[in-house]
């Protein structure tokens, strides 16, 4: 193991920089340290309390950055396990480049100290800064500890924190006696492109979420830990011993189960100036945070001394659980219970997600095809539910502790969420809207929507409400004339009254009728149309001369009864002769404007507002399900007693966005 110790060095800023970048240069070919860098590449830095500033650390995190990627046919020769850089003046500005170091090295990185600095977010530069640092741990796997203690965060970086922690997939706690099991059929994927697995070779820590005879088949003592280290050592100096130690590694199964800041034993933001609007913002990643004791288990375990200790020290001192959040002294009474009501609650989610986790008699056959089989494949099945049932049924029928437990879980839940109201509108009163950024852009957003789409939204409902109105396909008859008098006189017959020569040849018309008559075109027979093979087949050039003649401005009620009387039946043959239809398959367009459809509206609106990566897709729709419900109005205006900030806070929760999606279990 190389440890680079500055410590005791007398440069400071960039010059001390400048000689931590030389150090891990050398380990590059042709530099003079390679070969000792392939014998051993883990390495672990330690910088604190130096003053390294943001100019020194510039030129540390570009040289890790480029002897961490350098990899020959022999090896790496940096493999980054520590980071100390414990009061060295650094500020959010350096994040951008701590973020590419953490996420070269996730699968690597084990512990990681930022304390004691000057970071703050405040600016939209910090804010962006921050998340882009936050989300770089998305795939690191075997982190113990991320200690930000002693920064005055502020605020946002908590909020930040919520929104990227939100954002990550719960982490889903693998059953170790499986993977242990089924380790012969793991072997080929988590080991190094030479064979070997030297991870597998690092001592273990006692698992005691795993019964005792399978722990005793994990468990290894510190001293074979230690002759096994020594005996690769020895051998590195073969080739072929050396390509193999030096092979870049892939994570055990157990480590690699889970990743992102979930995945974290320890977060310490003690000292961080924490308000009642970080303790809000925190209490949503607390609930989540399941305890140190599960997530060690899955973590390479500490070194035995004074690292062990400190670790063990943090729930003993703080009285916190993995997420340590104290001492703050400003954080407040209402602050302080918000956490305390989160502890709880996280406390009696994690107790009723152990509760249902299967018994031995429930559990599959351990050599599966699915080597990573879930514990929520078993509690699927149906024989578990109903013995998980019967199990909870009987234990609340004897009153144990778990049913006055579970009786009580209601009650926590409703005080942590007046807990978090009144912070809300305390947040709303003395700070405004704008100081969280999901309000600020929900509202934005709203604004965008209801102006936009409420008018359309309007128009499309009067439309649907016509259109579910039964339509009338024939006419009523005409309404009655009134009576006409008597004729007192007698019609006057004509003197000579002439017989018509054929019925069928009737008389010319009158020269005067013939004058504003066309001249008749000689047009070709029109072709007969197939119908109904009971009846004659007719020309349907009628029908067709029929709808031409039909006005496009004529009333609708003459349109209807020119249509009518084309369905009517034909006298001559009494068949059904319906007039003859033209499918043309017309392309989707929506009555929003422009045609556009609801999505694509709300990737509009959402881009326009600035939404993308705060307001997540549910809570997008429903702002603009909101914004079209003309509803919403008048629920609106019931509340225009109230003061301004219990209105704002009224429709944050009418639209789901008062917090961020923070959610404990993977759905579905």
């Amino acid at each position: 193991m190389g440890r680079l110790n500055y410590t005791n060095r007398k440069s400071e800023g960039l010059k001390l920089g400048q000689v931590i970048a030389k150090d891990l240069l050398k380990r590059i070919r042709p530099g003079s340290g390679h070969k000792a860098a392939l014998r051993d590449p883990y390495v672990e830095i330690d910088v604190s309390g130096r003053a390294l500033t943001d100019e020194g650390l510039l030129e540390t995190a570009n040289a890790l950055t480029t002897s961490a990627v350098f990899d020959d046919e022999h090896g790496k020769v940096v493999i980054l396990e520590e980071l100390g850089l414990k009061a060295n003046q650094l500020t959010a500005g350096s994040l951008w480049a701590l973020s590419k170091v953490v996420a070269l090295a996730a699968h690597d990185l084990r512990d990681l100290d930022l304390s004691d600095n000057l970071i703050s977010v405040g600016t939209t530069e910090e804010t962006a800064a921050w998340e882009a640092f936050l989300e770089s741990f998305s795939g690191c796997c075997v982190l113990r500890r991320i200690d930000f203690s002693g920064n005055p965060l502020g605020p946002r970086a908590f909020e930040v924190l919520a929104r990227v922690y939100g954002k990550e997939d719960p982490v889903e706690l693998l059953s170790i006696s499986d993977i242990a099991l089924n380790g012969d059929d793991l072997s080929g994927d988590f080991t190094s492109a030479t064979g070997s697995s030297t991870i597998l070779e690092r001592p273990m820590r006692r698992m005691s979420i795993v019964s005792d005879d399978l722990t005793s088949d994990l468990e290894v003592s510190s001293n074979t830990a230690g002759h096994r280290r020594k005996f690769s050592r020895q051998d590195a100096q073969s080739p072929d011993k050396q390509m193999s130690t030096n092979a870049p590694e892939k994570p055990f199964p157990v480590y690699a189960s889970t990743r992102g800041l979930r995945s974290v034993p320890y977060i310490v933001f003690g000292n961080t100036t924490m308000t009642e609007a970080c303790a809000l913002h925190l209490s949503y990643v607390l609930v989540c945070h399941n305890f140190p004791e599960q997530l060690v288990a899955r973590v390479p375990p500490a070194k035995a001394g004074p690292p062990q200790h400190q670790l063990e020290s943090y729930g003993i001192t703080s009285g916190c659980k993995g997420m340590v959040y104290l001492p703050n002294d400003k954080l407040g009474t209402a602050g302080s219970r918000v956490l305390e009501l989160a502890e709880l609650a996280r406390t009696e989610m994690l107790d009723d997600a152990s509760q249902d986790e299967p018994d031995e008699e429930f559990k599959t056959p351990t050599k599966s095809p699915s080597a990573l089989r879930k514990v929520s494949d078993v509690q699927s099945s149906p024989s578990f539910s109903a013995t998980s049932g019967r199990r909870r049924s009987a234990t609340s029928a004897t009153g144990s502790e778990h049913g006055g437990r579970n009786a009580s879980s209601g009650n926590a839940s409703n005080e942590l969420d007046r807990a978090r109201s009144r912070i809300q509108g305390n947040i709303l009163r003395d700070f405004g809207v704008s100081s969280v950024d999901l309000w600020r852009i929900s509202l934005r957003m709203l604004t965008s929507s209801r102006a936009i789409l409420l008018l359309a939204a309007e128009v499309i409902r009067h439309e649907h409400v016509k259109a579910t109105e039964p339509r009338r396909l024939v006419h009523s008859p005409p309404p009655p004339q009134p009576a006409r008098p008597a004729q007192l006189v007698q019609p006057v017959r004509p003197l000579f009254q002439t017989q018509p020569v054929d019925d069928a040849f009737p008389p010319l018309p009158s020269s005067a009728m013939r004058a504003g008559v066309a001249p008749l075109k000689h047009s070709k027979p029109t072709p007969l149309r197939a119908g109904n093979p009971n009846h004659p087949a007719t020309p349907t050039g009628h029908l067709r001369r029929r709808k031409r003649s039909v006005n496009p401005n004529t009333h609708p009620s003459s349109f209807e009864s020119l249509t009518s009387a084309d369905t009517d039946t034909d006298t001559n043959t009494g068949a059904y002769s319906a007039p003859e239809a033209k499918f043309e398959q017309q392309p989707y367009r929506s009555r929003l404007p422009h045609g556009f459809s609801e999505n694509v509206w709300m990737q509009i609106i959402s881009h326009m507002a600035g939404a993308d990566g705060i307001v997540n897709i549910t809570q997008q729709r429903s702002i603009l399900r909101w914004a079209m419900d003309r509803t919403t109005l008048s629920r609106g205006r019931e509340a225009l007693g109230k003061p301004e900030g219990a209105q704002i806070w009224r429709l944050l929760e009418g639209i789901g966005c008062l917090a961020y999606d923070v959610r404990a279990r993977r759905e579905g």
